[in-house]
């Protein structure tokens, strides 16, 4: 048991997002999110091929609430996509319901599940190290790190990992670590290079299992959603027996009771054990991606706020047709180039 531990919560982390909202959302705004007009039947077609209309939903969903959480109204949101404001009120209030059920699933990673920083900065989720490399002996350890890497030297890779994520605010606590007043557990794995079996991937990898409060422990597999299983199916009790892929326990770290923040070095700091970081001389311009109960102000519309300059999305997706088809083989869909807020 672990009082200090993070609450086993996959419905906070996981997407709740079902074909049908999907659906529902095409339906209501397909005059934004059908193909270019003046494309030929041919180009309509290949258009449709590689942007299907989900990646077009999100594409769309993103930017509008990307540029909502800048500051911009219902009014600009109009002038933006050459609709009427009951319109975009409409399209904010569709697009920020379906934002909210997207939870953190695809900004969060292993790492960032295990020392628990839920947020939208990135989309692929956060690195060891990464927020603190610019710190006293950052460099190094990243320079230690890429070396282990290159030369596939695993016992130094090990030693590097544990370092980065010390670097981040957490304690090592070796092999045989027991609870810590103050603190909740993560279970650092590694994959040896001999056992990577992706030809594109580097030849190791990371993964972090931890603490649940009832004892039991939980991760999350890349963009995946949050599990407390291993490979076999069996609920995590003893991360050091558990099956985790191919990968090899190395040893516990403490994460202080809350978490650390982690990531960019201009997200903000949160959190009491969180080392801290220069500020980024354009740090108010980020955006902060939370949910709108983590802070009930987020979406305050008002449109007495200033005007915000958006390129319009007519035009963006426009660009399309001025480009050359992708190649046949192609296997990764192109999706549609949203159009960017000039703030910031």
């Amino acid at each position: 048991m672990s009082p200090h531990a993070p609450a086993y919560e996959p419905e906070k982390w996981n997407s709740q997002r079902t074909e049908q909202d999907y659906e529902e959302y095409f339906s209501e705004h397909e005059d934004l999110l059908g193909p270019p007009k003046g494309l030929t039947d041919e180009e309509i077609e290949i258009f449709n091929t590689f942007n299907p209309p989900e990646q077009r939903v999100n594409a769309l969903v993103n930017m509008v609430n990307t540029n909502v959480m800048k500051g911009a109204t219902d009014s600009d949101l109009a002038e933006t996509f050459g609709i009427s404001k009951r319109e975009a009120k409409q399209l904010r209030e569709d697009s920020d319901e379906l934002y909210q059920k997207q939870g953190y699933e695809k900004h969060a990673n292993r790492y960032s599940y295990a020392i628990n920083d839920p947020d939208r900065y990135r989309p692929s989720g956060d690195n060891p190290g990464d927020r603190t490399i610019k710190l006293e002996g950052g460099k190094e350890r990243s320079e230690e790190f890429s070396t282990a890497m290159e030369n596939k030297d695993f016992e130094g890779y090990k030693k590097a990992l544990v370092e980065n994520v010390v670097s981040d605010g957490a304690i090592a606590g070796g092999e045989d670590a027991q609870a810590k007043e103050g603190y909740y557990r993560v279970a650092v794995y590694a994959l040896p290079p001999e056992k990577q079996t992706n030809p594109n991937a580097l030849p190791m990898d990371m993964h972090f299992v931890r603490e649940n409060p009832d004892g039991t422990w939980s991760h999350k597999l890349g963009s995946n959603p949050v599990i407390d299983t291993d490979s076999d199916g069996n609920v995590i009790e003893d991360p050091k027996t558990a099956h985790i892929g191919e990968y090899e326990f190395v040893e516990y770290v403490y994460v202080p009771e809350g978490g650390l923040d982690v990531g960019f070095d201009w997200e903000p700091t949160t959190k009491p054990g969180s080392p801290e970081v220069p500020e980024h001389p354009n740090a108010d311009s980020f955006i902060h991606h939370k949910h709108p109960s983590d802070d009930p102000d987020l979406f305050n519309h008002d449109d007495d706020q200033a005007s915000i300059d958006m390129n319009s999305w007519s035009d963006a997706i426009a660009e399309f047709s001025e480009e050359s088809p992708p190649a046949p083989n192609t296997t990764t869909p192109i999706p549609p180039t949203p159009p960017q807020s000039k703030i910031g």
